[in-house]
C-alpha cells in the first residue's frame, strides 16, 4: 500500500524532532552526572554571570528591582564588564566586598558608602549567588566565611513633648503636618502613606478604624488598626479610589520643609527625615510600655531583631532618665563603713 506524501513528511519531522530530544536528554543528564561527582559543565561554566544576574534583577519588583541592579551596576564596574560562572571565586567575592567598601558617595565624592547600605548591596549579591548555585550554574557557595556586620545606626526620633510642640505649630504645606503625625501615631512609612485610598480606610464596632494595605517595601498585606487622633488627620472622606494625601512633595523635597516646620517649633533634629517619624511611633510605643511583639507586629516587620533595634534606643532613655536623679551624699555613711569604724575602735 502506498503511503501518502505528507504522512510520510511528517514521520521524517517527528524523527528529526525525537532524535533532537534525545540528544539534549542525553546532554543534560550528562552534564547532571558531571556535577554530581564533582566537576562542571565547561557548558555551564561558560555561562554570562553578569547576564545572569541582571536578568534576576529584573524580576524584582519596585525599590527591591533598584536595589539589585544597582548591584549588577557595581558588579560591572569591579569586572570590567567581563564575569563568567567560573570567575566567582571565593578571591572574587572577597574583592567585590572591598571594592563596595571603597565606592565613593555619588554627591560626596570625599565620603565612601554607608556600612549598611555595603551590607544592603553585599545581601543582594549573595542571594544572585545562592541562586545560581540552586540551578547548578556554580558548583559550590562561593561566599561561605565572607560575612558584612551590619552596623547599627542611631536612629531619629522625637519625644512625646516635641511631637505635641510640631502638633500646635503651624506647617506648609499642611499636608507634610498631616502625613508627618500620622507616620507617627500608624508608624506607616512615606510610601504607604502616600499611596493611601479611602477604599483601604474600614471600620467595624469591634475593632474601631483599621487600614488594610500592602506594603511597598516587603509586599507584606497588612491590617492596622489606627486611632481616632489618627483618623481626624484624614480629612473629609472622598471616593474610595481618590488618594486622601494629595499634592504631597517629593519625598526629597519634604527633608527641607521638615527641617523648616521644626524651625518654627524650636525643634533641633539636624539629620530628622520623614522616615524617622516612624522610629519616633516605635520609640513612643516601647517606651509607654507596648511588649516589643505588638510594636514588631504594627510595624510590619518580618523579623523581631528588626524592632529589637528600638528597644536598644528605650533601654538607653531610660538610663538617661535614672541617672537624672541627683542626691547630696556627703553627710551619708554606708552602713558597712560605720561597722568597719567600730572594728577599729574595738581592737
Amino acid at each position: 500500500m502506498l503511503q501518502h506524501p505528507k504522512n510520510t513528511t511528517e514521520k521524517e519531522t517527528n524523527k528529526e524532532t525525537l532524535a533532537l530530544a534525545e540528544q539534549i536528554r542525553a546532554k543534560r543528564q550528562l552534564a547532571l552526572q558531571a556535577m554530581d561527582f564533582g566537576f562542571m559543565n565547561p557548558e555551564t561554566t561558560a555561562v554570562d554571570f553578569l547576564s545572569y544576574f541582571e536578568e534576576v534583577s529584573k524580576k524584582k519588583q519596585g525599590k527591591t528591582q533598584s536595589n539589585w541592579l544597582t548591584v549588577h551596576k557595581y558588579l560591572v564596574m569591579y569586572s570590567n564588564g567581563k564575569c563568567l560562572m567560573q570567575d566567582v571565586t571565593p578571591s572574587f567575592c572577597a574583592g567585590f566586598v572591598e571594592y563596595l567598601m571603597r565606592i565613593k558617595h555619588k554627591r560626596k565624592p570625599l565620603i565612601t558608602l554607608n556600612p549598611n547600605s555595603i551590607e544592603h548591596y553585599f545581601q543582594k549579591f549573595k542571594a544572585g549567588i545562592l541562586s545560581a548555585v540552586e540551578e547548578r550554574l556554580i558548583e559550590k557557595n562561593p561566599l561561605k566565611g565572607i560575612r558584612i556586620k551590619k552596623k547599627e545606626t542611631h536612629r531619629e526620633f522625637l519625644t512625646e513633648e516635641e511631637l505635641n510642640k510640631l502638633a500646635s505649630t503651624e506647617c506648609k504645606p499642611l499636608v507634610l503636618k498631616r502625613m508627618g503625625l500620622f507616620s507617627a501615631l500608624t508608624g506607616m512609612r512615606y510610601g504607604d502613606i502616600k499611596k493611601l485610598k479611602w477604599g483601604d480606610i474600614r471600620e467595624s464596632k469591634s475593632s474601631g478604624y483599621f487600614i488594610q494595605f500592602l506594603q511597598e517595601k516587603t509586599k507584606g498585606a497588612e491590617s492596622l488598626p489606627i486611632s481616632e487622633q489618627a483618623f481626624s488627620l484624614l480629612g473629609e472622606r472622598g471616593e474610595n479610589e481618590a488618594f486622601i494625601f494629595d499634592k504631597t512633595p517629593h519625598k526629597a523635597e519634604f527633608t527641607r520643609l521638615i527641617q523648616r516646620w521644626f524651625k518654627t517649633a524650636g525643634i533641633q533634629r539636624f539629620n530628622f527625615t520623614f522616615h524617622c517619624f516612624r522610629h519616633t511611633f516605635a520609640t513612643l510605643q516601647l517606651t509607654l510600655g507596648t511588649d516589643i511583639y505588638t510594636v514588631s507586629k504594627l510595624l510590619g516587620h518580618k523579623k523581631l531583631s528588626t524592632t529589637e533595634i528600638y528597644a536598644k534606643v528605650v533601654d538607653k532613655k531610660r538610663q538617661e532618665v535614672v541617672n537624672k536623679i541627683k542626691l547630696d551624699l556627703r553627710l551619708y555613711t554606708h552602713p558597712t563603713a560605720v561597722c568597719n569604724n567600730l572594728l577599729r575602735v574595738i581592737f
